[in-house]
């Protein structure tokens, strides 16, 4: 499986029929990290026991959450 980021347009899951999946739709702040977020989310998903795609919904939810608000 290959989960390819697509910043503002959310996400797609490769490894047979193509996955996407879409971001939340938010005022962008300051987008610094937000593939490091998603990415963390992500595993951590996978981790705990979630299906790719739970997975990636929720890495494009906190990387949305994340690029809403300005972080000094």
């Amino acid at each position: 499986m290959i989960c390819e980021t697509r910043g503002r347009d959310g996400a797609l899951l490769l490894g047979g029929d193509p996955v996407p999946v879409r971001a939340a739709g938010v005022d962008e702040v300051d987008a610094t990290g937000a593939g490091d977020t998603f990415a963390a989310a992500f595993v951590t998903a996978l981790r705990d026991g979630a299906d790719a795609r739970s997975a990636a919904v929720f890495g494009c939810e906190t990387a949305s959450r994340s690029v809403s608000v300005l972080v000094a």
